[in-house]
């Protein structure tokens, strides 16, 4: 996998680009995916081109450049084929997490629910690959609060060991963890339900 950063604005500039061919492509556009690949790589944040700078002017020398500016959509992005969850026996706690009582709960901070990705992997949250946790992901991530969500189901009781080796493995990298168990849903949905 390759991991680009790059922009020309004060906001969000990580990303990440998948299944690239190293192979020579010859078509038609191959020149503008150079250019495009040349823009990308350039680092983070970049200037504009003296070129840009005359036709739009010198934008990084002013004020409101120093304000960063958050891309974050008023629709609920669906991560329901993403998240995980029990097919058989159609429970997906993490999703209801997710979806439902964010909003509910979190009102006025809802908009964290735009920021959260789910099913990172720990490699690609602590830049760091560790034998022991190749292939694990966590069920959400809040990069900009260094903030790893679990959402602990019953099989959790049996891993209390490894999953307090994984949470001090990412502490050490400045993640926090924070664990809700589904018991706690549902008590809270249970009380929902009866103030109804």
């Amino acid at each position: 996998m390759k991991k680009f950063s790059a922009n020309y604005t004060n906001s969000n500039h990580n990303f990440v680009i998948q299944n690239l061919s190293d192979k020579k492509i010859d078509f038609d556009y191959y020149p503008a995916l150079c250019i495009l690949k040349n823009i990308l790589q350039r680092g983070k944040p970049t200037l504009m081109s003296s070129f840009l700078q005359d036709k739009l002017g010198a934008i990084h020398k002013s004020d409101e450049f120093k304000n960063p500016i958050a891309f974050i959509s008023k629709k609920q992005t669906k991560w329901e084929r993403i998240i995980r969850g029990d097919i058989k026996g159609n429970y997906f706690p993490a999703q209801k997490f997710y979806e439902e009582l964010i909003p509910k709960y979190f009102k006025e901070y809802s908009f964290i629910q735009k920021l959260i990705i789910p099913e990172v992997l720990i490699e690609d949250i602590t830049k760091v690959p560790v034998d022991e946790f190749k292939g694990e992901q966590v069920d959400f991530y809040l990069p900009q609060a260094y903030l790893i969500i679990e959402i602990d189901g019953s099989q959790h009781s049996k891993n209390t060991n490894k999953d307090i080796i994984r949470d001090r493995h990412t502490k050490k990298h400045g993640i926090a963890t924070v664990r809700i168990s589904t018991n706690d849903l549902i008590q809270i949905q249970n009380r929902a339900f009866h103030k109804m």
